[in-house]
C-alpha cells in the first residue's frame, strides 16, 4: 500500500492524472507482491517476516525518494487533482462483492480455496499448487495497490511518510474478523470504518473528552488486529494439522497455510 500510494502521488504529480497514476499504483503493488511471492513460496520463507520486511523497506525507500525526487522531507508537493472519489468509492465496493462470487461461483475461485486449505489434496488432482498460489499472490498485490492508490489519488493530495498508518493490518483483522469471507471482510471493515469516523469527529470537537482516547486510534485498531491475525494462525495452523495428519510422504510436502490464499483479496 505504501509503495503504490507513493507511485501514483509521483505520476499524478508528473502528469496531472490521478487514474493513470492508480494504474501505476496497481502495477507497483504488483511487482511488490512478486518478491513477497518468490521469498514465501519458491524460497519458502516465512510469509509474516517476509511481509514485515518488504513494509520495513517500503517505509525506508519511500522516504528516501521524497528528499531525492522533491529535495523536501516528509512529503510530496500537492496533486494538481484528485480521482472522483464517489465513483471510485463504487468502485472498490464493487470488486469487493465481485471477489465473492469469484471465489465461491467460479472454478478458479474452487481451485484457490482448495489450494489455501489442502493443497496436497489439490495437488493430487492436478491442480498446479505454485501457479495458483503466484496467481493468488499477484491479485493481492494488485487490490493492495488499489488500496494505497486510493490514498493519494483520491482521499489526500499528497504522499507523506507512513501514512497508510497500519491500514494493511487493519485489512487483515477485518479479513479474519469477517470469518475469511469477502461479504463479512466488508461489514467488519464498516466496523472499523466507525471507529475511524468517530476518532476524526471527537478530534474536531475538543469540548468532549473523550476525543483524548481516540487520538491513537490506529495505535488501537493495530494492537487489536495483530492480536486477531496471531490468534487466528495458531487456531488455523492446529486445524490443518488435524486435517492433514494422515497424509503419506508421497508428492510435494507443501506448506499448510490458507493465508496465501485468503489474504489476497483484502
Amino acid at each position: 500500500m505504501l509503495s503504490s500510494a507513493f507511485a501514483t502521488a509521483v505520476v499524478n504529480i508528473a502528469t496531472g492524472n490521478p487514474y493513470l497514476g492508480i494504474i501505476f499504483g496497481v502495477i507497483v503493488g504488483i511487482l511488490i507482491s512478486l518478491i513477497h511471492a518468490v521469498i514465501s513460496i519458491n524460497l519458502k520463507g516465512n510469509q509474516i517476516i517476509s511481509g514485515v520486511a518488504i513494509n520495513l523497506f517500503a517505509a525506508a525507500t519511500t522516504s528516501y525518494l521524497i528528499k531525492a525526487i522533491y529535495k523536501t522531507a516528509g512529503s510530496t508537493p500537492l496533486a494538481k487533482s484528485l480521482a472522483n472519489r464517489p465513483l471510485m468509492i463504487i468502485v472498490i465496493y464493487g470488486i469487493a462483492i465481485a471477489m465473492y462470487f469469484f471465489l465461491y461461483k467460479t472454478v478458479l475461485g474452487l481451485r484457490i480455496r482448495s489450494v489455501g486449505e489442502h493443497p496436497l489434496a489439490a495437488d493430487t488432482v492436478g491442480i498446479s499448487v505454485y501457479k495458483t498460489r503466484y496467481i493468488s499472490v499477484l491479485i493481492s498485490g494488485a487490490l493492495g495497490g488499489l488500496g494505497g492508490a486510493y490514498l493519494t489519488a483520491v482521499l489526500l493530495p499528497a504522499f507523506s511518510n507512513n501514512m497508510s498508518a497500519g491500514r494493511g493490518y487493519i485489512a487483515m483483522a477485518a479479513m479474519i474478523f469477517g470469518k475469511w469471507n469477502p461479504l463479512g471482510a466488508i461489514l467488519a471493515s464498516l466496523l472499523f470504518a466507525f471507529g475511524q469516523a468517530f476518532a476524526d469527529v471527537s478530534k474536531n470537537n475538543r469540548t468532549s473528552n473523550i476525543s483524548a482516547i481516540f487520538d491513537n486510534d490506529t495505535v488501537y485498531f493495530d494492537i487489536v488486529g495483530i492480536s486477531w491475525i496471531c490468534r487466528k494462525i495458531e487456531s488455523t495452523e492446529k486445524r490443518q494439522d488435524c486435517r492433514m495428519k494422515n497424509k503419506t510422504d508421497k508428492g510435494e510436502n507443501y506448506e499448510k497455510n490458507n493465508f496465501y490464499i485468503y489474504g489476497i483479496f483484502f
